[in-house]
């Protein structure tokens, strides 16, 4: 991409070929900060004006304690393509006049876009708090848990109220229905255990248990609450979204489910050594729909196959 100078904002026109341009530099933008290790991130936080941070290299709020702005300092990225087809509004309670063009919105593919552009900072964080160069505790308002968590907050208050899931609908679907509108419940379905594995990883118990494994381990106890109360919350959301799915015989070819399923069981076998019954019968129940799920794919993706090994999980 860069030697096609597709990583690079030229121009704020929205022609065939810029856009043409935009939607294959975040197709593949997508691909790397959730399958590989980008040197860079496309971060969509400021939607009209992207910019690439480099989270390997510094922490995501260096530059709001030195003072500055992080979109005069960060490169801009490729502005994001508008969809001006009638699938972005499709389910939207609002006729549209059919003498006027479509305008031009966010579809459900870039709001995809968007979750996974988040899900790259994610996983920078994880790896900084693996290597321990996380500066601040969680809690504290410049640590990179906070700053990515404003993020999270702006991408659910930028969600269409039709795109989300009480009023999608996902489980009155028929699957003719999900099958023959690929296009909007794929990207649909992608956004949603993106949005609940995101909160489950932000909120892991092991990635904090050597700071609490600390002599003084500190911080608020409403923190720690909160934090695996969230977590509990979002793995058994990603439990039942992919149990949906299964049950209604969708196909999920991606093998970023398999991971969303895969910190789910890591969180329901935490929550199967809980004293409540009732909360030790419900882990072991969707750790069982998790590792269903993932064994189904597991014939199709080599890869999968290593986390439903009988070692794991014990």
């Amino acid at each position: 991409m860069q030697c096609a100078g597709l990583d690079t904002h030229v121009s704020a026109d929205r022609t065939p070929v810029l856009e043409g341009q935009r939607r294959l530099f975040w197709s593949v933008q997508m691909v790397a900060v959730l399958c590989g290790a980008p040197l860079k991130i496309a971060s969509t936080y400021d939607i009209k004006s992207p910019h690439f941070l480099l989270p390997q290299e510094t922490n995501l709020t260096c530059r709001r304690q030195q003072g500055a702005s992080s979109t005069s300092e960060d490169p801009a990225a490729p502005l994001l393509p508008l969809d001006p087809t009638s699938m972005s509004i499709r389910r939207s309670n609002i006729e549209r006049d059919p003498q006027q063009p479509p305008r031009a919105v966010m579809s459900i593919w870039l709001h995809m876009v968007r979750s996974a552009s988040l899900w790259g900072l994610v996983r920078s964080y994880v790896w900084r708090c693996h290597v321990r160069n996380t500066p601040h505790a969680p809690w504290h308002p410049d640590a990179d848990y906070t700053a990515i968590y404003a993020q999270l907050l702006d991408m659910e208050g930028a969600f269409p109220l039709t795109f989300r899931y009480d009023a999608a609908r996902f489980i009155d679907q028929p699957l003719d229905e999900l099958k023959r509108q690929g296009d909007f419940w794929l990207p649909w379905m992608k956004i949603q255990v993106t949005y609940h594995t995101i909160h489950s990883v932000l909120n892991h118990p092991f990635l904090y248990s050597p700071r609490v494994s600390q002599p003084r381990p500190g911080g608020p106890n409403a923190f720690w609450k909160t934090s695996t109360d969230l977590a509990l919350l979002h793995s058994t959301w990603i439990a039942r979204i992919l149990g949906m799915a299964y049950k209604k015989g969708l196909a999920l070819a991606d093998p970023f489910f398999v991971y969303a399923a895969a910190v789910a069981i890591t969180l329901h076998l935490y929550w199967s050594r809980a004293a409540d019954p009732s909360i030790r019968a419900a882990a072991e129940k969707y750790i069982e729909v998790c590792r269903t799920f993932i064994s189904e794919l597991a014939a199709h993706w080599p890869v999968c196959r290593k986390m439903v090994s009988p070692r794991r999980g014990q």
